[in-house]
């Protein structure tokens, strides 16, 4: 058990995460263009790009980074979040 809890405040994790949110939103605008199913590429975009954001921040903490860099990452999630709330509410 102490070896996942390791692994999750590991800097290992985080870049995990964001690989898989690069080859999901790279996955889902392929398909999207090939036989435009799911959601537009904007509409993707806004969403993983939220998740990516909070990523990035928690590497910042975990490598006790820049209290201004923190804030930039959770200022770039929150536009995406915000981007992502207003493409859906103009569908």
């Amino acid at each position: 058990m102490a070896t996942l809890i390791e692994y999750i405040s590991a800097e290992a994790m985080v870049y995990s995460v964001v690989a898989v949110l690069l080859i999901e939103a790279a996955f889902l605008i392929i398909l999207w263009h090939r036989n435009l199913t799911g959601l537009p590429p904007s509409e993707t975009l806004s969403f993983l790009g939220s998740g990516a954001a909070f990523a990035v921040a928690l590497l910042v903490l975990l490598n006790e980074g820049s209290v201004i860099v923190l804030g930039l990452c959770l200022t770039v999630a929150f536009i995406f979040h915000c981007w992502d709330l207003w493409l859906r509410w103009h569908r």
